[in-house]
């Protein structure tokens, strides 16, 4: 009887190396071996079916990267050759008199005392600045609104303010003597401002009432 392609030893070592699972197919369909070396057969085919399986997703994985990486080089090399506008700067120049570059240097050029600064997420999306400060040596209004004056003169200089916030409160902090005798730490003057207000205002004018026009004083318990 003639003996079929399938059952040629040529054929059956093509299937060993390029389809391992028909290779094991034919050796219990065939059983020219014995059970053991069918057995032994058995497990190195799988062997091999589960290398070649781990080559060909591990070399298409490679691939994707590869045409990402060419992909994304493209778009980058394609995007720098499109021409783009300069923006105006949007921080003081190197040679600035003034150099303000953060709200806490703005405060720096003031006569603030022990100030510290919090910012308050507000309903609209938008941040407020609080700066709280000791009052001042001279506790009046005139001396309250000349510190408030220097502080809103230096954070028109801060490029970023508009950017990062919305409003200012300046509260300016004293010692309390409660009647029960107890001393709390607590504003005397607090002062709001947008930072509109701020940018629209010639505060070095030191005009008061031009001051109250512009400003929201929320509290004021100094002559």
């Amino acid at each position: 009887m003639k003996q079929k392609f399938y059952e040629k030893t040529w054929f059956f070592i093509l299937m060993c190396i390029f389809l391992p699972p028909v290779a094991i197919a034919l050796l219990w369909v065939q059983k020219k071996s014995n059970k053991g070396v069918r057995i032994i057969g058995t497990i190195l085919m799988a062997v091999w079916t589960l290398i070649i399986i781990i080559s060909i997703v591990a070399t298409g994985s490679a691939s994707k990267d590869f045409e990402k990486g060419f992909s994304d080089g493209t778009s980058a090399a394609v995007s720098n050759t499109t021409p783009t506008s300069t923006p105006e700067a949007s921080s003081p120049s190197s040679d600035s008199s003034e150099g303000i570059i953060s709200v806490q240097s703005a405060i720096d050029k003031t006569n603030l005392k022990n100030t510290t600064t919090t910012s308050t997420l507000k309903p609209d999306g938008s941040y407020e600045l609080t700066v709280d400060a000791d009052m001042p040596d001279y506790m009046a209004k005139s001396a309250v609104f000349n510190n408030a004056y220097d502080l809103c003169e230096y954070l028109k200089e801060y490029p970023k303010l508009a950017e990062e916030y919305s409003s200012v409160i300046i509260n300016y902090n004293g010692d309390y003597v409660a009647q029960d005798g107890t001393t709390q730490h607590m504003p005397y003057a607090r002062i709001r401002y947008t930072v509109e207000q701020i940018n629209n205002f010639d505060f070095s004018s030191r005009d008061y009432t031009g001051f109250k026009n512009i400003a929201d004083v929320v509290k004021m318990n100094i002559d």
